[in-house]
């Protein structure tokens, strides 16, 4: 191994010719020369001090080197040892140097030149011992201004989470590793400051913070200029219980000392963060120094950034997330809080990154970016892709993790979410929750579901907005903010204890207008008259006070007895949301109370006169009262406006045991044309079955010319699926192309199972607008007849009924003749008394069962029936009708009957 050390010291010494070439040996080092012979076992390197061989154990790799690498320019320049190492520190070092790597390594080392001492240094330590090499080697060599690693500055919540960066801990093997070879070198020296300086850092990185003053102290008394000592010093008392103010004043001195000590400027702001904890006076002053001396600082720009953010100024606050990855593109926090901000700016209609830059970042930090690319696909209407960016990014996640975007407590009802938490076997839960999924679907037709991707949004910005007050080790994803997010989705107003934002939204200020009036004789229990804006009014005792209270909740918070500068009692961190749509307007109050950014309901003040009203305002009863009704909301925005869309469903006996299901689409003319001669209508239709798999999806363009004098008319489409018997849920969607006009339109229905009948079975009915001869093939066909169907179950008083079915398993006589019975009711409301029909005779006495009936008697050839049939409604029919159709099998025994009945509206 040293003799491995001592070929890489001389490296360094050695400036490459332009054919120079790159011995990579098996310790990751590479020696620069130019090979003279290779050999299976060895290889021959000509370099500035002489011929070297190196057996191939030795070896990873040869590379050759262009000219420009191979510059002297392009190499790290020569180490170069400072004045501050002399004897004393040349004798630390050989001795050291003996234990660590021994005395021939020692030996040689004590016959280098100076410069060939601090080669050796610089390589050796810096593989041996970083920590080292960094605090105390670094600093004879000229590597000064050093500090403690950042992590140190994020330990037990010394600064608050909003400026925690995530810096990685150093191991404490490494440390102590460290600390073992400083204390060796104090022992051999025990007056070397610079080893004190070191040993104090290492201390300092092992929370030994009593240690590290008494010695940064010490070595400071030795050398009253000795910077990084001072540094060290000051950082020691930062950690110091009520001693961060003497901190501060140590760090300024320091500063002043030597004002290009970057790593004392970092230290100087981090300590008046952790001071001054949520309050943000004079932070981007102290980090706006720290970008000016180092443009690349590898953390400035983020705190400065986190400053801005906490203020509200989005644009500012992506700027500076946008310049710390420019300088540091490893920075996570960074990473993540510009893919935040910028979800804030697009949610205000701002934009901190372009579609293009969010595409190029998801393929090179998915876990980050994904997310935002599918919102921007959501602003650009690509559901199909945002969903696929909202997948691959959860797919990717811990179990612990993605099991928040699955859970549906906060979208469902109580009673489905304990359905689904105790459905058995585990098919069932999934059923259930495709269930949840296809009822919630604002676009059923399509395999998208926007519902569920606007859903895993809102997950994601709850976790990355409002988890910071969440113990890690907590099985809670967010705090009651994302409870409230993920069901109602973004508020219309919020406001909050630092940043107050007056109520200027017509929508909104309608909301806090009413809540005032509600509160207008309670409103001293929220501020002094004082502080109330707006008309005056009188309450008991004659006093006035206003009736107006704007950018503060309109509900008591708890309060400490600090008095801002503009005269407002501070308390707790607080956040109000306004919603203008849900509830019928509501705001909701957050309250921080253990200053963790732990936001729960704020609660109603104990002991007051005002009980009862305050009670009722509470955000946790206001909440609660909506989602008893309704658990979450949200509105799609379909992308144009409703037409009429009308549907209808018959079934029929079909072959293989399946039956011919038919769907009947009706749109008004008028809007299917638009007004012009031709309706257009892209048509879908989707049935999903029992297990709300989708085993049916169609989409299809109908053209139809309109007459001029048909406008008031019915665009009417038919569909033909066969399906086996079973519940089904049946989805449609129609859309006028050139209008953007659409509907959607979604019914449960069962299909009935007409094989292996042993009696007479009847099928649905269907309401036909025209019934015909067939002439040719047509959609509408069914045997010989043409039946254009109905679909709006409506008709006008004077218009006939127009009525097809069909019958099934009539029993056939020794002669093959069947002999059956149709009867035909109808039933009709006006006024709510039946009306007695000229179709047939009176059936019953009472005004509450008055129906009439005709009956017709067939004779047949055939076990199945195809009929139709024309009724004429009662003469002052009401709003509403009820048809039922009976057919009784009078030649099988008994007389087995069965029967349907449709719903009818009368028009008038």
């Amino acid at each position: 191994m040293w003799k491995i050390l001592l070929i890489l010291t001389m490296s360094w010494l050695f400036s490459a010719s332009a054919h120079a070439e790159s011995v990579i040996l098996s310790d990751g080092s590479v020696l620069k020369g130019q090979i003279l012979k290779d050999t299976p076992d060895s290889l021959v390197a000509e370099t500035s001090f002489g011929t070297i061989r190196l057996g191939r154990q030795d070896i990873l790799s040869v590379q050759a080197e262009s000219a420009s690498t191979a510059e002297p320019s392009a190499t790290k320049p020569v180490p170069r040892l400072e004045e501050s190492y002399g004897v004393d520190e040349d004798r630390a070092a050989t001795r050291l140097i003996a234990r660590v790597w021994g005395e021939d390594t020692a030996a040689a080392f004590q016959q280098m030149d100076r410069t060939a001492c601090a080669t050796f240094l610089d390589i050796a330590w810096e593989k041996e011992s970083r920590l080292l090499h960094t605090y105390y080697y670094g600093y004879h060599l000229g590597l000064r201004h050093f500090t403690v690693s950042p992590a140190f500055f994020e330990r037990d919540g010394m600064i608050p989470r909003r400026y925690v960066s995530g810096f990685p801990t150093i191991h404490d093997v490494t440390v102590r590793k460290a600390k073992e070879y400083a204390r060796e070198i104090l022992r051999i020296n025990p007056d070397d400051a610079v080893a004190m300086g070191a040993l104090g850092y290492l201390c300092l990185e092992l929370d030994e913070i009593d240690e590290a003053r008494k010695l940064f102290t010490k070595a400071v008394q030795k050398n009253r200029r000795f910077v990084e000592a001072r540094n060290g010093r000051a950082l020691a008392y930062m950690r110091m219980h009520h001693q961060k103010a003497r901190a501060l004043k140590l760090f300024r001195e320091t500063v002043a000392m030597d004002r290009t000590y970057v790593g004392a400027l970092y230290a100087m702001g981090m300590c008046h963060i952790a001071m001054m904890g949520h309050d943000r006076v004079g932070l981007d002053e102290y980090f706006g120094r720290i970008v000016e001396a180092d443009p690349n600082h590898p953390d400035a720009y983020y705190k400065l950034g986190a400053f801005n953010e906490a203020l509200r100024r989005m644009d500012r606050a992506a700027e500076m997330y946008s310049r710390q990855l420019a300088v540091n593109p490893s920075h996570r926090k960074a990473s993540e809080r510009l893919a935040q901000v910028s979800m804030m700016l697009k949610g205000a209609s701002e934009q901190a990154l372009t579609h293009d830059e969010l595409e190029r970042l998801s393929g090179q930090d998915p876990s980050t970016y994904l997310p935002l690319l599918a919102e921007s696909f959501i602003d650009r209407d690509d559901y199909e892709r945002a969903g696929d960016c909202f997948s691959r990014y959860i797919a990717a996640l811990p179990a612990e993790e993605s099991a928040h975007y699955s859970d549906l407590s906060l979208l469902a009802d109580p009673k489905t979410v304990e359905e689904i938490d105790t459905a058995y076997p585990r098919e069932e839960r999934r059923r259930l929750i495709r269930q949840f999924w296809v009822l919630a679907d604002p676009t059923p037709t399509t395999p998208l579901n926007e519902r569920k991707i606007e859903h895993h949004r809102r997950v994601y910005h709850a976790r990355k907005t409002f988890a910071d007050g969440i113990d890690r080790l907590s099985l809670l994803g967010w705090d009651k903010r994302g409870d409230v997010y993920i069901r109602f989705g973004a508020p219309d107003h919020q406001s909050w204890s630092d940043f107050l934002v007056f109520e200027t939204k017509p929508a909104v200020a309608k909301v806090k207008n009413r809540i005032n009036h509600l509160a207008h004789d309670a409103l001293l229990e929220i501020l002094p008259p004082r502080h109330l804006h707006g008309a005056s009014v009188t309450i008991g005792g004659g006093r006035q006070v206003s009736s107006d209270v704007r950018g503060i909740p309109t509900f008591p918070l708890p309060r400490r007895t600090t008095i801002m500068s503009d005269g407002v009692e501070t308390g707790y961190e607080w956040e109000s949301w306004i919603y203008g749509d849900v509830g019928g307007g509501i705001e909701v109050t957050f309250i921080d109370e253990i200053g963790k950014g732990f936001y729960a309901f704020a609660q109603t003040p104990p002991g007051s006169p005002n009980r009862l009203l305050w009670q009722s305002l509470a955000p946790e009863t206001v909440v609660g009262r909506i989602v008893n009704k309704q658990p979450s909301t949200y509105s799609h925005d379909h992308g144009g406006d409703p037409i009429g869309l009308f549907a209808a469903f018959a079934a029929f006996r079909g072959d293989d045991g399946k039956s011919d299901f038919e769907v009947y689409l009706g749109v008004p003319t008028s809007d299917a044309s638009g007004g012009g001669g031709e309706a257009i209508l892209e048509r879908e239709v989707t049935v999903y079955d029992r297990n709300w798999n989708v085993v049916h999806r169609e989409a299809k363009t109908l053209r139809e010319t309109v007459e001029p004098d048909r406008q008031d008319g019915l665009v009417v489409d038919q569909l033909n699926v066969a399906l086996r018997p079973g519940e089904y849920l049946v989805a449609a969607q129609v859309r006028q192309p050139s209008t953007g006009g659409i509907q959607i339109h979604k019914s449960p229905v069962m299909v009935t199972d007409y094989t292996g009948a042993q009696t007479v079975a009847l099928s649905d009915l269907e309401l036909a607008g025209r019934v015909s001869p067939a002439q040719g093939a047509s959609k509408f066909r069914k045997g010989s007849w043409e039946v254009v169907p109905l679909p709006t179950q409506s008709l006008s008083a004077d218009t006939p009924v127009n009525l097809y079915f069909e019958i099934y398993g009539l029993t056939r006589d020794d002669f093959g003749k069947t002999n059956y019975q149709v009867d035909y009711e109808v039933e009709t409301q006006a006024g709510g008394l039946s009306i007695v029909s000229t179709l047939g005779r009176l059936i019953g006495q009472g005004p509450d069962d008055l129906k009439s009936r005709v009956s017709y008697e067939h004779t047949g050839d055939t076990g199945d029936e195809k009929m139709n049939v024309s009724l004429s409604l009662p003469e002052a029919s009401g709003p509403a009708a009820r048809i039922t159709v009976r057919v009784t099998d009078l030649g099988a025994t008994g007389h087995p009957s069965a029967h349907r009945s449709m719903e009818l509206t009368i028009a008038e």
